[in-house]
C-alpha cells in the first residue's frame, strides 16, 4: 500500500513540475489588453491636449494621440502600429508607430487643407496582423459655419431672456 501510495504521489509532483515548466501561453505575440485614443490640439509631456471630435478648417494640424498596453512589447522586440488617416472614405496617411514597452503612449498628427471639412477617423492598426484595434473620430467644420452657429446661439440666448 505504501509503495502504491508512493507511486501515486511521485506521479503527481513529475505532472506538477511538467505543469510549471511549459510556461506562460499568449494568444499571440502581440496580444494587446488595451488601447485608449483621442484626438486633439496638441501633446505636450506626452498627454493630450485640448481633446476634440470637432475642429474648425483654419486649425493646421491635428494630432492622434494612444496609450497601448501590450504584453509583449519591448525596447529590443517592439511592435509597430499604424495611424491610419482617413478623409471620405481614401486613406490621407499611414504612420508607423513602434511600441516599446508596457505601457507606451505615442502620437502622430495631420496638417490639414482647410477644404477637407467633412468627416474624418484615425484607425490603429497592429501591422503584423492588419487588425483594427482602435477606431475614432472626428469632424472638420468650416470656421464659417461655426461663427454662425455662434451667432444663432447668441440670439436664441437673446430670446430667451427676454
Amino acid at each position: 500500500m505504501r509503495k502504491a501510495a508512493f507511486i501515486v504521489s511521485a506521479f503527481l509532483l513529475a505532472a506538477v513540475m511538467l505543469i510549471q515548466d511549459s510556461g506562460p501561453v499568449y494568444a499571440e505575440e502581440t496580444d494587446l489588453q488595451q488601447v485608449m485614443a483621442s484626438i486633439c490640439q496638441d501633446v505636450v509631456n506626452r498627454m493630450p491636449v485640448d481633446e476634440k471630435s470637432e475642429f474648425t478648417n483654419d486649425t493646421v494640424k491635428v494630432y492622434c494621440w494612444s496609450k497601448i498596453q501590450l504584453e509583449t512589447a519591448t525596447p529590443e522586440t517592439p511592435v509597430t502600429v499604424i495611424h491610419r488617416w482617413i478623409y471620405k472614405d481614401k486613406v490621407m496617411a499611414e504612420i508607423e508607430l513602434n511600441i516599446a514597452g508596457n505601457p507606451w503612449r505615442t502620437w502622430s498628427y495631420k496638417t490639414l487643407d482647410c477644404h477637407w471639412t467633412g468627416e474624418w477617423k484615425v484607425e490603429i492598426v497592429e501591422k503584423s496582423t492588419g487588425e483594427v484595434l482602435k477606431t475614432v473620430n472626428f469632424a472638420v467644420v468650416s470656421s464659417n459655419e461655426k461663427k454662425i452657429e455662434g451667432e444663432k446661439k447668441e440670439e436664441i440666448d437673446k430670446i430667451l431672456d427676454e
